[in-house]
């Protein structure tokens, strides 16, 4: 029942700090597993009382750690718990030497009970929001609803039902929102003052030297949500019709269009919004 050693680091999440203290072996969760299936209601829901005698059953020895983390599992206080979403939320805690493909290796495994070796949507989705709460019961950065049914999409490929573990497991770990999660780094916000909010149009001289119809408008304009009280987006737009889309950086020295009012005069204006994007319409 040893746990294999993985050769890369281990992902930095406090759970994995408590799991080099408590030393929990990962055949206890299968057998505490294989235990709870038997006490479990037709909703897969187990009680406190079913589960110390699923302990006992299991034969899992020093059981202090198991009836604490029931506890945090049961965050209502209803004394009970979804035994499979338990399992395999806190099958990390016995990974705590593995990377990230062995981490997600055994939680697949634990939630697997029947062998397949293949994983459907909502059985991916029980092992993600499992290891997500155990996560933020210790405190750990974890992922959203819409991040995590973001990443549910990206794995299931539209006409994709089920999918082999090794290859769920490959899309996982190049997944931008699971790396970031197995990082320990929580996602940051960048909030900005109602009063920061402008609107401005500049009207540039004609271009005497191009049709009227290609002489372009100089748009600045800036969104901001007072329901959210977060900036909406930034944006500095040269319309001309005819003309293809490019971005470049708001501090462009050298904008492609001469004719346009000197972006340094909108720098004042502008520069309170972090997240300022030029887009340019020329040619």
């Amino acid at each position: 029942m040893g746990n294999a050693k993985s050769s890369t680091c281990p992902i930095n999440l406090a759970m994995m700090a408590v799991a080099r203290e408590r030393h929990i072996e990962q055949g206890q969760i299968v057998a505490l597993r294989s235990a709870l299936a038997g006490f479990a209601d037709d909703r897969g829901i187990v009680r406190r009382k079913e589960f110390d005698r699923a302990l006992k059953l299991a034969n899992l020895g020093d059981v202090e750690i198991f009836d604490l983390l029931f506890t945090m599992w049961d965050n209502d206080g209803r004394d009970e718990i979804p035994f499979k979403g338990f399992c395999v939320g806190i099958s990390p805690l016995a990974c705590p030497y593995d990377n990230l493909a062995g981490i997600l290796r055994f939680a697949l495994r634990v939630s697997d009970n029947s062998n397949l070796g293949y994983v459907r949507a909502h059985e991916l989705q029980t092992v993600l929001n499992g290891i997500n709460s155990t996560a933020s019961y210790f405190g750990d950065a974890h992922l959203s609803k819409e991040e995590l049914a973001a990443v549910l999409e990206i794995i299931f490929e539209r006409g994709v039902y089920k999918i082999a573990h090794e290859d769920c497991i490959r899309r996982l770990v190049s997944n931008a929102y699971i790396k970031r999660f197995a990082s320990g780094k929580a996602r940051t916000h960048v909030q900005f003052k109602k009063d920061l909010a402008t609107e401005i149009s500049i009207e540039p001289r004609p271009n005497r030297d191009k049709p009227s119809s290609l002489s372009p408008r100089l748009f600045l304009e800036n969104r901001f949500s007072p329901r959210r009280q977060r900036w909406r987006g930034y944006g500095v737009k040269l319309i001309s019709p005819r003309s293809p889309k490019r971005q470049v950086s708001l501090f462009d020295t050298n904008p492609p269009l001469t004719n346009a009012p000197k972006i340094s005069n909108c720098i004042p204006r502008i520069l309170p919004a972090l997240h300022t994007t030029l887009v340019l319409y020329g040619k």
